[in-house]
This record gives C-alpha cells, structure tokens and sequence, in this order.
C-alpha cells in the first residue's frame, strides 16, 4: 500500500515539474527570443505600396500584411500551419450576404418612412377657409351687423372705429419695439459682463499655471528625473531602433521656405537616428516619391528591465506615482 502511494506521489511529482519547466521555457522564450520584422514601403506617381512581416520564435508565429491602393490592406497571421486570421472564404461569403440583406431591408424601411411622412405632411395642410381667417389682421376688424342695418351715420362711424384701431395698434407696436430694444440692450450688457469676468478667470489661471510651470521646471528633483527618464527613452529607441535601414525620399513644396524647414527638421532627425538615409529637398517642383527598407528585432527583456528599473526608481516614485 505504501509503495502505490509513493508511486502515485512520484508521478505526481514528476507532472508539476514538467509543468513547471513548460512553463519556465515559455517565459524564458518570452523574455529572450527577439521578435524580428521587417518592412519595405514605396510611394511613387501618388500609389504607396508596403509589405511587412513579423515573426517570433523560428517563424512558429508570424504575421505578414501589405498595403497598395488597389487592394487595400490585408493581413494574415498564422501559428504553425493553421491560420488564425483572416477567417474562411465560406464564413466572409455568409457575413456579405448578411450584410447586403440587412441593407436592402433598411432601403425598404427608409422609403416606406419617407412615403408616410410625405402623406403626414399633405394631411396637416389646413383648409382655404382657415388660411383666410389666419390671414387677416387682428386690427382690421369688421363693423357689426346691428351698426350695419342703421342708416344714420354709417360710413363716419366705420372710419371713427377703424382710425381708433389703427392708433391702438401702432402704440402697442411702438412700446414693443421700445421693450424689444431694452431687452437687447440689456442682454448685450450681460454678456459682456460675463466675458470680462470669463477673461479675468482665464488670466488668473494662466498665471497660476506659468508659475507652477517654473516652480516645477526650477525644482531640482524634477531636473534629476527629466534628465533619468530622457537616458532611459534614449535606450528604449536604441533597442527598438533597426538594424538594417536604407531608403532615400524626394519631397518639394509649394513655397521654398516650406521646404527648406522640413529638411532641416528632417536633418535633425536624421542626426538623432543616425540611420542610413538619403534626404533630398527639390526647391522647384512639388513632390513626394521614395522608398524605405528596414529590419530589425525587439526583445523584451530589455523592456522589461528598463521598465522596472524606472519604477524603482525614488524619484520617480515620489513625484509621478506620488508614494512616500
């Protein structure tokens, strides 16, 4: 009996350690086995082609894409043999036809809503009888039958009311213009009260931010970790920098100037880089032609320990994570 439970215990054993090595390997492989990629890109008469690959561990994981104006973008990654995307033809076929079905049915639908809203709007039309009553004016009112039957002093009366209407109704239109121009001059007031006070704000916060801007940039412990951050990014951009880079571009504005300033930019660039590539400005026409060649790889313990040695680091911990 204690020899099967020792042999149960030794197989056991023998499983979480394999597990345990499986494990170590992948994270080992993870850690030190580079991801390689390269890239070839070429822009000519307005048409960019570009093609890439990616592969890490022995090509078991790739992926490779291009771009051109005809086809567009495509990609496909794969493990081993089988592909991971894009999906099947079968399945892109079902999803294009699920797709042109529900537009026809959304055709459908936008037509029959636009015939209802066309038969909602002749149905609120109003009658020839109601566009006359809304036409008329409400200070032209018409004189009673009663007055109408007396034959005395007809005519002087209906000129007597329509005069004392007219009069009523410029006065009410005269103090509403009087009102209206009030109000505007009033609600012109406010606004530029409250532009003013919206300026003063604006102001007092600019100020406020130059001098914490100062007081951060003076601080000598902000210098020390500006100084610590700028070494480590240098390193990240040395390890993900290329190792084969060739290509040349053309380029040319429609100003002189214009062009002049974006190859000094690009100098600066290129000195920064220090990678291997030909610059050349055309002060005379405007044009945009090239191409480029890159490879490299990227490991990620690299990244790793840059990472973790500006995470331990006290300055950075004190001033941007805000820990004691």
């Amino acid at each position: 009996m204690i020899h099967i439970l020792l042999l149960v215990l030794k197989i056991i054993g023998i499983i979480l350690l394999v597990i345990l090595l499986a494990a170590i390997a992948v994270i080992m492989a993870v850690l030190f086995v580079p991801v390689r990629y390269n890239l070839t890109a070429e822009y000519y008469d307005n048409k960019p082609d570009v093609k890439f690959n990616v592969s890490w561990l022995l090509h078991l994981f790739r992926i490779n894409g291009l771009y051109n104006k005809n086809d567009g973008f495509m990609m496909k990654v794969k493990i081993l043999f089988f592909t991971l995307y894009p999906k099947n033809k079968k399945t892109d076929a079902d999803d294009n036809a699920v797709k042109k079905s529900h537009e026809k049915k959304t055709e459908k639908k936008e037509q029959t809503e636009h015939k209802r809203h066309e038969k909602n709007v002749f149905d609120d039309l109003p009658d020839k009888d109601e566009l006359q009553d809304k036409q008329e004016d409400p200070c032209q009112q018409e004189v009673s039958v009663d007055e109408l039957k007396k034959p005395e002093n007809v005519s002087q009366k209906m000129i007597e009311k329509k005069d004392s209407h007219s009069e009523t109704c410029k006065k009410t239109g005269i103090m509403q213009k009087i009102l209206g121009i009030f109000d505007k001059i009033k609600s012109i007031a406010v606004k530029i009260k409250i532009t003013f006070k919206n300026i003063k704000n604006k102001q007092e916060n600019l100020s406020d931010k130059i001098r914490n801007f100062n007081s951060k940039i003076t601080d000598e412990n902000n210098r020390k970790l500006a100084g610590f951050l700028w070494e480590q990014t240098k390193l990240v951009i040395a390890k993900v920098k290329p190792s084969k880079f060739k290509g040349h571009i053309c380029f040319g504005f429609d100003e002189p100037d214009i062009t002049g300033r974006a190859a000094m930019y690009a100098a600066v660039l290129y000195g920064f880089l220090g990678l291997d590539f030909d610059i050349i400005p055309d002060f005379e026409n405007e044009i945009l032609e090239g191409e480029v060649y890159l490879k490299g790889s990227v490991q990620l313990f690299g990244m790793v320990v840059i990472a973790l040695r500006v995470y331990t680091n006290e300055l950075f911990k004190k001033i941007i994570l805000k820990k004691n």
